[in-house]
């Protein structure tokens, strides 16, 4: 689990080859990044619980590449 900047300078936290954006201006609610998905996970701490199950599958080499390009920049 990690947080890295988007290509628009937001917060994403990368989870189980996921990525997910912020859903409020709280810091507890995040949802899946993708637009046609409802995946939601609220935090407490470093701890997550996983609300609602995104309906694709994890995509690892995109997060490896968000983790990259978030170190080089």
């Amino acid at each position: 689990m990690s947080i890295v900047k988007s290509s628009k300078g937001q917060d994403k936290r990368l989870i189980e080859g996921y990525s997910y954006r912020r859903a409020s201006k709280s810091q507890r609610i995040w949802r899946c990044s993708r637009n046609d998905c409802a995946g939601r996970v609220t935090f407490d701490g470093d701890q997550y619980n996983k609300i609602t199950e995104p309906v694709h599958a994890p995509n690892p080499e995109a997060t490896i590449s968000a983790e990259f390009k978030s170190k080089t920049t």
